[in-house]
């Protein structure tokens, strides 16, 4: 219980700080996602209410200490709210904490972090099989299919082409190699070789 200079009482527990966090969190907003660390923060280094608020605390009443088992359990139970990186980074948590302390949060942090890239690698081999579907099919509608068979002619000489080595011209028309070299050198048609 704390009593403000204006004779008021304000009462604030656990719980409310709690449901207050779960209403106003939101890891799209950058000033609402933050909300599990601010209250992480606080319970590491509870505010001197005398200077911030304004609040007189009856005489002899021991200033707050930092809660870590309060910590500890809010850095466990909202690991997916809290960003770890900036737990760690910043010193939030004492340098004497004690790894033990911490073993629960790290362990759990540990194994989400394993299912997420699980998951994104499982979406990346998805993608890829997607990719290549897609560009398969690519392939397919935009190469030019053709079938020679043995009546096939030579669009030059019109001799049968057969088994002999053979050229397309962009507009579909079919010689021989020889054939389309030699229109070529007289400067007819451009042919795909």
């Amino acid at each position: 219980m704390v009593r403000r200079s204006d004779g008021q009482t304000v009462r604030r527990s656990g719980g409310q700080t709690r449901r207050y966090c779960r209403k106003n969190y939101d890891a799209e907003k950058e000033r609402n996602k933050d909300v599990y660390l601010s209250l992480l923060k606080m319970y590491m280094s509870p505010p001197d209410l005398e200077k911030q608020y304004g609040l007189c605390l009856p005489s002899g009443s021991p200033r707050p200490a930092p809660n870590l088992r309060l910590a500890i359990q809010i850095l466990t139970t909202y690991h997916c709210q809290i960003d770890t990186i900036k737990v760690l980074q910043d010193d939030i948590m004492p340098p004497d904490t004690p790894l033990r302390d911490l073993k629960s949060f790290l362990t759990t942090v540990l194994e989400e972090m394993t299912v997420q890239r699980r998951k994104a690698q499982a979406l990346k081999g998805l993608l890829l099989a997607e990719h290549l579907q897609v560009q398969q099919q690519r392939m397919q509608v935009v190469s030019p299919h053709f079938t020679i068979q043995e009546t096939t002619t030579c669009a030059h000489c019109k001799k049968k082409l057969g088994t002999s080595a053979f050229a397309r011209y962009p507009d579909g028309v079919i010689a021989h190699y020889y054939c389309a070299k030699v229109n070529q050198q007289e400067g007819e048609k451009s042919v795909q070789l």
